[in-house]
């Protein structure tokens, strides 16, 4: 070496980042000719003494052709970083992990400086990383990548599609479920299925059935309750894109008493031969049997052409009314002046037959038969 080189380099780390309190510390430089060059920076005794600056030293000193033959101990340092070389790791233990390939030791410093093998997860098709070993449930490994231990796969999710019908309604004083569903399905097959179907009444009362399929009956009697009952059908099955799945709907049906059906209270005749009235009183009541004690429900009857007319009387004309607070009304049905029925000297015998309706609120509560005579009239039922 001349008097004239100049061994200009920058410190690469500090004396804070090693823990030999007498580290040496070597670098690589070039001359004014370009040529590498290995220089000692010196040493560093005790941790923090120093900063990295830029030394310049200047002169053929003696010392300096000492330091041209100064090797660094230990392996070959590479003069390019770890990145510089391709790596993607800096390790500090010795060796690189699974999966990596050293580039040797590194002045940054790695030790060594590790390069990925493979792709990553996202390279090779994965969606979910995991570090436990294991993927979890709804995912398939893809295998052990540099990033992922293993690389999971989620299984295809497919198109979940299912109709539902509750076939919620009343009978016989029952409120009743009969549960049926359709898979509608698709990119998936499903299997082991199981429907309940569920009725709750206002107060809470219940009723279930569960079974098998995709079908599901339940019953629970009204026991004179009214009101909101709720029907739900629910179920599960094996989903061989994820395991367990399930379905479920719901309707209401509400439970009010109708006007269904007439009770007579009592039939009561007055007059004779030609000239006489038949009052009748009626109980509404609902579909469960039970009395309506209803006002102001409307009353209309409705009637039939006379046939046969053997006493030759006008057809019936259609009347109507209302109930009282006890949810009853009154029904009179008379015979007065048929020229037929004169008695002369006894009552004659002829009569005139006509069907009666009767609708409450709407609803038809029955239908009888009326037969007039001149001296009664007959009302079946």
């Amino acid at each position: 070496m001349t008097a004239s080189m100049l061994c200009r380099f920058r410190m690469s780390r500090s004396a804070s980042t090693t823990s030999d309190p007498a580290a040496t510390l070597i670098t690589r430089v070039s001359d004014q000719n370009g040529l590498r060059r290995t220089c000692l920076v010196g040493q560093f005794r005790g941790a923090g003494h120093r900063q990295p600056r830029t030394h310049n030293y200047v002169g053929a000193l003696p010392v300096l052709l000492l330091f041209n033959l100064v090797l660094a101990s230990g392996a070959p340092v590479a003069a390019q970083s770890c990145g510089e070389l391709g790596g993607d790791l800096c390790s500090q233990s010795g060796g690189c992990p699974a999966l990596y390939t050293s580039l040797g030791q590194t002045w940054d410093p790695c030790n060594p400086c590790c390069q990925h093998q493979g792709p990553s997860c996202g390279e090779a098709g994965g969606d979910w990383c995991s570090q436990t070993g294991q993927c979890p449930a709804g995912s398939d490994s893809l295998g052990q990548t540099y990033d992922c231990n293993p690389c999971c796969r989620q299984h295809p999710q497919g198109q979940m599609n299912f109709t539902v019908y509750t076939g919620g309604g009343m009978s016989g004083g029952n409120v009743y479920a009969n549960s049926s569903v359709i898979d509608n399905s698709s990119g998936c097959t499903h299997s082991a299925y199981w429907t309940q179907a569920t009725i709750r009444s206002p107060s809470g009362r219940s009723a279930s059935g569960q079974q098998s399929g995709l079908q599901a009956y339940a019953s629970l009697p009204i026991a004179g309750e009214f009101g909101d009952y709720t029907i739900t059908t629910s179920g599960n099955f094996n989903c061989s894109c994820g395991g367990l799945g399930g379905f479920g709907a719901g309707e209401t049906v509400p439970v009010t008493p109708v006007p269904t059906s007439l009770y007579l209270v009592s039939s009561t005749k007055t007059g004779e031969c030609n000239d006489y009235n038949r009052n009748r009183v009626y109980e509404v009541r609902d579909q469960f049997g039970n009395a309506m004690a209803q006002a102001g429900m409307t009353v209309l009857e409705t009637w039939t052409t006379l046939n046969p007319n053997g006493c030759n009387v006008p057809n019936p004309q259609q009347g109507g009314g209302s109930t009282n607070n006890q949810g009853r009304f009154q029904d009179d049905i008379f015979l007065h002046g048929a020229a037929m029925c004169n008695p002369s000297p006894s009552c004659p015998s002829c009569s005139s037959t006509a069907t009666q309706t009767i609708r409450v609120n709407g609803y038809n509560v029955g239908t009888r038969t009326v037969t007039w005579r001149c001296d009664d009239v007959t009302i079946t039922p």
